[in-house]
């Protein structure tokens, strides 16, 4: 399951969150990637495209360390 989702303006448009974990820097771009290419591969968009009404579709890959971030986005509808 996906860490967070939420549909926006009207129920027009939805957003899947994946969020990583690391204690190292230099691995939050990976990070971030890997958990927006696990929103694909889990295919955790599915019950959102059975939504007639949900024209756009986003996923987010995030990877924290530390108070920092780095973020992966890829519109999938």
């Amino acid at each position: 399951y996906p860490d967070i989702t939420f549909k926006a303006e009207r129920n027009t448009k939805a957003v899947i969150i994946e969020i990583k974990a690391t204690s190292k820097a230099e691995e939050m771009d990976e990070l971030a990637a890997i958990a927006l290419s696990q929103i694909e591969e889990k295919n955790y968009a599915e019950p959102f495209t059975k939504i007639a009404k949900i024209t756009d579709i986003y996923a987010y890959g995030i990877a924290f360390c530390k108070k920092d971030c780095t973020v992966a986005c890829k519109k999938i509808k």
